[in-house]
């Protein structure tokens, strides 16, 4: 396991880390992160070869990743053969809510502030670029409120 850092110099500690670990990797599970990584780079380049043919609706690249690494998953038994760790079963339906762990908030408030704010203006740039697209305007505020409340509401089903 790699540790956790905190701090100015976190992630060149964290790569630090990475690399003296590197001899204790499972190749099976370097090989095939290499293979889906390979994989979304050739269809993202054949979504943007032919996006004119395909009238503007890309190949779903993440999900042909996910249906194909599963089923590769389970008929070549990386998890018992190689030691390859594996989601397992997906409970279905939503969970019962229930108050988040405040005792938590210290460990993950830091990594909790950089995560929403880059989701926030990620998902920003990609409403104004609807916005600009089918002439209308948004409110940044707006924006704001909504995708916290929405994060607000989602804490109590996790």
């Amino acid at each position: 396991d790699i540790p956790r850092f905190s701090g100015p110099l976190s992630i060149v500690y964290t790569v630090i880390a990475i690399f003296s670990r590197i001899t204790q990797t499972n190749i099976a599970t370097l090989v095939t992160s290499i293979i889906c990584c390979v994989v979304l780079v050739v269809l993202k380049e054949i979504n943007l070869r032919y996006k004119d043919r395909m009238k503007g609706i890309p190949l779903p690249s993440e999900l042909i990743v996910l249906i194909l690494g599963t089923i590769v998953s389970h008929f070549a038994s990386l998890e018992h053969r190689y030691n390859v760790k594996v989601v397992g079963v997906i409970p279905t339906g939503l969970p019962k809510p229930r108050v988040p762990r405040v005792s938590l908030l210290g460990q993950v408030a830091p990594d909790c502030v950089a995560i929403s704010l880059v989701s926030f203006f990620y998902s920003l740039a990609i409403a104004k670029l609807y916005a600009k697209k089918y002439a209308y305007a948004i409110d940044a505020s707006q924006e704001l409120i909504a995708y916290g409340t929405s994060n607000l509401f989602g804490s109590f089903f996790s």
